[in-house]
């Protein structure tokens, strides 16, 4: 369920994880979810004395590169099972997505199905 957040929508971790298995077209297993991070980290001047000493204070910065998937080898905090968010669930789920989402998410599994039945083939 997404949580309306004003002129932002936030999406709760089984969405998104459901989101980004349904569009990699997995449906079954266990699925770890997380993400990437940069760091950064430096020294900057913080104070300087009347003596003309220098204080230096540590400075870190963490963004977010990516988010990720992953096979899981069992439960966890964030391992979610495919079946469950992508399967029959999922479905009733889209319902509730913003109209442009749900149109991404139908167009994800039609190519989705598109490239199993060729791989079958």
């Amino acid at each position: 369920m997404s949580i309306d957040m004003g002129n932002s929508i936030a999406f709760t971790w089984p969405d998104a994880a459901g989101a980004l298995l349904a569009a990699q077209g997995i449906t079954e297993g266990l699925w770890f979810v997380g993400v990437s991070l940069n760091f950064a980290g430096g020294v900057n001047p913080w104070k300087q004395e009347p003596s003309g000493d220098m204080h230096f204070a540590p400075t870190g910065l963490v963004g977010i590169q990516a988010l990720v998937i992953a096979p899981a080898d069992g439960p966890g905090p964030m391992v979610f099972d495919a079946a469950e968010l992508v399967g029959r669930k999922f479905g009733r789920r889209v319902a509730q997505l913003p109209p442009d989402a749900v149109a991404k998410v139908q167009t994800v599994r039609r190519k989705a199905s598109k490239a199993k039945r060729a791989t079958t083939k």
